[in-house]
């Protein structure tokens, strides 16, 4: 088997929970628009055109969730050491 080179490489691009009403679809269904912190739709679907468009290695559609993988990325045992101090 040969191996085919080509130019695309992957992108990481995990989408936050959306504004939708497809959860009214569906028996004892939550309409998504009315979650706190939900996104509108068009803001995520930018974000997988311009990952498309302007290729790269990560997106995320939500900025709360990009902040948070800076923070971690800026100093992973501070991060860790907050988080485990959680009570749940």
């Amino acid at each position: 088997m040969q191996r085919i080179q080509t130019s695309r490489s992957p992108s990481y691009c995990p989408a936050s929970l959306q504004q939708t009403s497809d959860g009214t679809h569906s028996a004892g269904g939550v309409d998504n628009r009315n979650i706190p912190g939900a996104q509108p739709l068009k803001a995520a679907v930018k974000t997988i055109v311009d990952v498309i468009e302007y290729p790269t290695s990560e997106a995320y559609t939500s900025s709360f969730i990009a902040e948070t993988i800076a923070r971690y990325r800026r100093d992973p045992k501070a991060f860790e050491a907050v988080i485990a101090l959680r009570r749940y």
